[in-house]
């Protein structure tokens, strides 16, 4: 293997990989915070991150408590373990209810909108 300057041509190139990656990531994120930026000035978008966010605690939640089972599981210790998980698959549950409340929201919310388009196309004050 050839050595250049204390580093492999393989170290090197992995140091330009992790470089062009990073570069990538920050314009990406910051993309992402602009576009969230502007959704989020919208009522309804706002609303609608609202609930995402609170989806994604539960998700956060539910990671955590499968990540803190698996270590303890590695460290034999059982009990710990079966309280992790199990606290996890209640979460889990949780966050099957919690989205499908937010699901049959979005739902009656667009029933209400077309209710309320048809009676006032029906009134005439809209063509």
């Amino acid at each position: 293997m050839t050595k250049y300057k204390g580093y492999s041509r393989e170290q090197e190139l992995s140091n330009e990989y992790a470089a062009a990656a990073s570069g990538l990531a920050a314009t990406a994120c910051n993309n992402a915070l602009v576009a969230l930026q502007t959704m989020a000035s919208d009522p309804s978008a706002a609303n609608a991150m609202a609930r995402i966010h609170h989806l994604n605690e539960y998700a956060r939640r539910i990671h955590s408590n499968l990540e803190t089972g698996e270590q303890a599981f590695d460290g034999d210790d059982v009990d710990t373990a079966n309280l992790e998980w199990a606290s996890a698959l209640v979460l889990m549950d949780a966050l099957s209810i919690k989205a499908n409340e937010s699901i049959e929201a979005d739902h009656m919310a667009d029933d209400a909108t077309v209710t309320e388009a048809v009676k006032l196309q029906k009134s005439g004050k809209t063509a």
